[in-house]
C-alpha cells in the first residue's frame, strides 16, 4: 500500500469512527449518568409509605414492611428495567451502524470524491474505490443519510429528557437497516419527477418517523387495491386532562389504549417503562377513574375543584365527617354539581361513593397524601387560613363571612 492509499483509509476509517461516535455517545451519556439520573426521579417521587402500599395492591405475595418497602422497589427497579437490559440494543446498534457508516461513507468518497463508483466485480478501483466493498448510489446514500439524521437525532433527544429505553434503540437500528431499500423504493413509485428529486424524496423518508412511515405506506397500498382507511380510533384516553397525541402514543407503546387501562394499570411499572412521572401517571389514573363514571361530565365539575377520583374521594369524606360544618360546606358543593350536571342527588351520591371507595382510589389517596406526621393541616377552603374554626352548630351566614373578611 503507498502512501497516498495509506492516507486515503486515514481519513476514510476517520470519519467512519466520528460518524459512529456521533451516533453512539447520547445512548452512552444515557447510560453513564442518565439512567441513574431516571432512577432516582422515580425513587425520590416515592415515600416509604407509598411504597409500601403499591406492594400491598400489586404484589400482595411479597412479604414487606414499612422498613424494607423502598428497597425492595428499589431491587425492583434494576431487576426489570436494570442497564443489562441495554448491552444488546447497543452492541446490535454498533455493528450496524459501522456497517452502515463504513458502506456510506466509503461509497459517499469514491462517488464524490473520485468522480465514480465501481460498476462491477472486475472494475478498476483505484483511490477510495479501493476501500468500497458494496458500492451504494447516491440515491442510497441520500436514503441513508435521512435516516442517520433520524436516529442521531431521536437519541440525542431521548437520552436528554432522560426517556430512552432499550426498544428505542431497537427501533434506531431498524431504521439504519430499512432507510435504503425502503427510501429507493417510495422514491421510485413517484412518477416525473428529476434525479435530484427523488434523491430528495429519498433523503426525506429515512428522516421520517417510524410511526408516519408506517401510515403513510398503510394509506399508499390502501389506495393501490381501491380500499377506503378506517379512520376510527380506538385510543379515546386523549380525553383526559393533560394528555396529547405525543403522549398518548407513548402509553399506547406500553399497551395503554383506553381510559379503562389508564384507570387501573399499574403505575410505578407504567412510570418506568414510558419515563413519564410518577405524579403524572397517578393523575392520569385519578382522572380515569372519575371518567369511568362521569364520562364527558367530568369536564363540567372540574371547575368546581372535582378533576379525578382523588378529589372526589375527599369529598365524599367530608360528607359523612363528624363535624356538621365540614359536613354541611361538602352537602352545600353536592347541591352545586348536583345542578351542574342536571342529576338526582341521591343518585350522585351513590355514583360518588363508588368512585371514592374503589380500591385503586384509595391507594391513590393514600400516595397522594403522603405520610400524616408532621404534616401541618392545610388551611380550610371557605374559611381560609388563620380564622380557626367555627363553633360546632353555628354555620356562619353570608353577612357573618363578610364581615369577618373585613376584620
Amino acid at each position: 500500500m503507498n502512501i497516498a492509499a495509506l492516507w486515503r483509509l486515514i481519513i476514510l476509517l476517520t470519519l467512519v469512527v466520528l460518524t459512529t461516535l456521533i451516533l453512539a455517545l447520547p445512548v452512552f451519556r444515557y447510560l453513564k449518568s442518565g439512567w441513574n439520573a431516571r432512577r432516582n426521579d422515580i425513587m425520590d417521587a416515592l415515600s416509604p409509605e407509598s411504597s409500601l402500599r403499591y406492594f400491598e395492591m400489586f404484589a400482595r405475595n411479597k412479604n414487606i414492611d414499612i422498613t424494607n418497602a423502598l428497597p425492595e422497589l428499589d431491587a425492583f427497579y434494576i431487576k426489570w428495567y436494570g442497564k443489562r437490559f441495554y448491552a444488546f440494543p447497543v452492541i446490535l446498534l454498533m455493528a450496524t451502524a459501522l456497517i452502515v457508516i463504513y458502506l456510506s461513507v466509503s461509497s459517499a468518497l469514491a462517488l464524490y470524491v473520485d468522480g465514480a463508483l465501481p460498476s462491477g466485480p472486475h472494475a478498476s478501483r483505484e483511490g477510495f474505490a479501493a476501500f468500497t466493498w458494496i458500492p451504494i448510489q447516491q440515491l442510497g446514500l441520500a436514503a441513508q443519510a435521512g435516516a442517520y439524521m433520524w436516529v442521531v437525532n431521536d437519541l440525542t433527544s431521548r437520552a436528554r429528557r432522560l426517556d430512552l429505553a432499550p426498544s428505542d434503540v431497537h427501533w434506531g437500528v431498524l431504521r439504519l437497516v430499512i432507510a435504503l431499500p425502503l427510501g429507493c423504493f417510495m422514491s421510485q413509485i413517484i412518477p416525473d419527477v428529476t434525479d435530484a428529486w427523488r434523491s430528495f424524496i429519498a433523503f426525506g423518508i429515512g428522516a421520517f418517523p417510524l410511526s408516519g412511515l408506517l401510515s403513510m405506506i398503510r394509506r399508499i397500498t390502501l389506495k393501490r387495491f381501491g380500499m377506503k382507511e378506517d379512520t376510527t380510533t380506538d385510543n379515546d384516553i386523549i380525553k383526559l386532562q393533560g394528555i396529547n397525541a405525543e403522549i398518548a402514543e407513548r402509553l399506547a407503546n406500553e399497551g395503554i389504549t383506553t381510559i379503562t387501562q389508564m384507570a387501573y394499570c399499574d403505575p410505578i411499572r407504567i412510570t418506568m417503562r414510558s419515563s413519564l412521572s410518577f405524579n403524572f401517571i397517578i393523575d392520569c389514573m385519578g382522572q380515569a377513574l372519575a371518567w369511568i363514571y362521569l364520562e364527558s361530565k367530568l369536564n363540567t365539575i372540574r371547575s368546581f375543584g372535582l378533576r379525578g377520583a382523588v378529589e372526589i374521594n375527599h369529598l365524599y369524606r367530608q360528607l359523612n365527617d363528624t363535624d356538621p360544618d365540614e359536613k354541611a360546606h361538602a352537602e352545600s358543593i353536592m347541591n352545586c354539581v348536583a345542578e351542574a350536571l342536571n342529576q338526582k342527588e341521591p343518585t350522585l351520591e351513590m355514583v360518588f361513593f363508588e368512585i371514592a371507595y374503589d380500591p385503586f382510589t384509595e391507594y391513590l389517596s393514600t400516595i397522594w397524601e403522603g405520610p400524616k406526621k408532621n404534616r401541618p393541616a392545610a388551611p380550610h377552603p371557605w374559611r381560609g387560613p388563620g380564622r380557626g374554626r367555627v363553633a360546632k352548630g353555628k354555620r356562619q351566614n353570608g353577612a357573618d363571612r363578610a364581615a369577618e373578611d373585613v376584620a
